[in-house]
This record gives C-alpha cells, structure tokens and sequence, in this order.
C-alpha cells in the first residue's frame, strides 16, 4: 500500500493503519516539491535539492532519474526479468527506453521529455504528433540519422513502440524502441 500511495498521489502515509497527510493525485508538488517557496528558494540556492528546477546541473538522466522513481528503472526489477522483458515491462517505460538504441545512440539525450509534455495526459497528443517527434531524429536527408526502410513519413509509433494489452485489459505502448523480429 505504501508504494501506491508513494506514485499514485502527491503525499500521504500511512500511520497506524490510517491514511494521513493525503494531497490526492499527481501535481506539481510531487516532482516539484512543495509550492512555489521551494522554486523560488531552489533558484536561489548554490546547491538545490535533487530534481529541483533550480539545479543548474539538471541533465538528462536527473530526468529520467526522476520519472523512472514512480515509472520504474533497472533497479527495480530482477535481472532475470529484465533479460526476459515480458509484457509485464510494458508498463515500466523507462526500463523499454534505456535499452532502446535511439536513446544509446543519442548519447542518452533523449528522454521522457522528447515526447511528452510532463505537464500534459499522454493522451491528448495524436500518434501522428508522437510520429512527428520521431522523424525529428531520423530525416531522410540527414546522412548520420537512421532512416526507415518501410515509411519515412508516419506509422512509427505503430510498428515501433506497438500498443500491447496487458493484465487487466490495460494498453501500454512498448518504450523498447526498435525493429521487431515479426515485421
């Protein structure tokens, strides 16, 4: 119960078999921290707390670092599971994208962030605007981005990071971006 409260709200805990401190839901304040003080605070500071929009060393992994506490990382799966990445990874997207070669090969500058706007539900960007976000790095007439064979122009989500059902009639897309043995 703890780590559900831990993803699934902004702060709560459990005392004595009772929920306390509930902000329920995600906002600001989870990966923010608390309110505006602390932005205005962190950006003061020499040496700002860890994810905090103050840091002036905030990278790409200090991202994925921080979606991956609630998304999950690595490290929070056994190796054999990460060997074997069943459909139940599907749902733990950092783990799909960190293997993926568009973000080795991109000198793990993409992030979560390339393609969605923390700010925003996933779901009211079109697959054709996540399609877009790809043909960013892979444009036919840029000789050092890899190019599809099959389609420049759209179908990358669909054929890459393919919607895949899961336990309980849940779809995830897989984040292990790559070329599919089957197709």
């Amino acid at each position: 119960m703890d780590s559900c409260i831990e993803c699934h709200t902004t702060s709560g805990k459990i005392v004595d078999h009772e929920l306390t401190d509930l902000i329920p839901n995600v906002d600001c304040e989870k990966c923010h921290g608390p309110g505006s003080e602390h932005v205005r605070l962190a950006r003061r500071m020499d040496n700002p707390p860890a994810f905090s929009v103050g840091r002036s060393d905030w990278d790409g992994e200090s991202e994925i670092q921080l979606c991956g506490s609630c998304h999950r990382l690595p490290r929070h799966v056994s190796p054999k599971e990460l060997r074997d990445y069943s459909s139940e990874l599907l749902r733990l997207q950092p783990i799909g994208l960190l293997r993926s070669e568009c973000y080795i090969k991109s000198g793990r500058s993409l992030t979560c962030s390339t393609c969605h706007n923390p700010h925003q539900d996933a779901h009211l960007k079109s697959t054709a605007d996540y399609d877009q976000d790809c043909r960013t790095c892979h444009q036919p007439h840029v000789e050092s981005q890899v190019v599809c064979s099959v389609s420049t122009d759209g179908g990358c989500v669909k054929c890459h990071m393919p919607p895949i059902s899961v336990e309980q009639d849940m779809v995830f897309h897989d984040h292990w971006i790559r070329v599919r043995e089957n197709e």
